[in-house]
């Protein structure tokens, strides 16, 4: 919508309502797109406000908005989020000596290819974290900064100052420090895209994984498209013909 349409339908003259606005969208409740606003997506409107510097994390509001958020989640949040019988979120695996699966969706299934194809890659604070970390009740270490948000979703991100740009190369060590640290990444579970996050996600925080184990909700988060073979010595890399061990 227009600032002037908003302006008729809330009563208030142009100035004042665009005033209105601009300060939503420096605050990351709104978008604005080619001088007009619009909602943000659902898991935008619970995670994108309370994306702010660690000096703002005691004030009212913010906190305020943090504990409605992880209300919302733990009250309706899987009913109405992951009540779709395709879950939102998916598990992908790290590229460690594994082959493509044959499930319908795996065409995107390795992060560093999602991250070759995006224009823009913009690192920003781990709202799930963040939202613990502000309530106090956040129970790992982990880096609080840990997602990655692509393209145009990414740029209306860095825009406002809730994320920083930065590279390919960038990017991929982040993932691999993360791997490292053990943390489980998480993208939507589509196949084709847009493509708009790639998350670091810790069990204690995310609200896909937090769905799954906290919440016991199966929908919350689809499986990864691989399945992990163990072998017995020597492995298949090691034979001219593959063989399953033996029971």
């Amino acid at each position: 919508m227009s600032a002037r349409t908003i302006a008729k339908l809330i009563g208030k003259d142009i100035e004042e309502t665009k005033d209105i606005l601009e300060r939503m969208v420096q605050e990351g409740k709104i978008l604005k797109i080619n001088n007009r606003y619009a909602l943000h997506t659902i898991i935008d409107i619970f995670d994108v406000p309370i994306m702010v510097p660690p000096e703002q994390f005691k004030d009212e509001k913010v906190r305020k908005l943090a504990e409605l958020s992880e209300n919302f989640f733990k009250k309706r949040w899987h009913k109405e989020i992951f009540g779709s019988k395709r879950p939102f979120l998916r598990v992908i695996p790290v590229e460690q000596t594994i082959k493509r699966s044959q499930q319908k969706v795996s065409c995107a299934e390795e992060l560093s290819e999602r991250l070759k194809k995006a224009k823009t890659i913009v690192k920003t604070l781990c709202p799930c974290r963040t939202r613990q970390e502000i309530l106090g009740k956040r129970k790992c270490d982990y880096p609080l900064e840990g997602c990655l948000m692509l393209d145009f979703h990414g740029d209306l991100i860095a825009k406002i100052g809730k994320g920083k740009v930065i590279s390919y190369e960038e990017a991929m060590d982040w993932l691999n420090e993360a791997t490292q640290l053990g943390l489980v990444h998480l993208v939507e579970n589509c196949e084709d895209g847009p493509y708009f996050f790639v998350c670091s996600c810790c069990p204690c925080c995310c609200i896909g994984l937090r769905g799954l184990l906290e919440l016991g909700d199966p929908r919350a988060v689809a499986p990864s498209n691989y399945i992990c073979l163990l072998y017995t010595s020597p492995s298949p890399r090691d034979l001219s013909t593959s063989r399953m061990p033996s029971s």
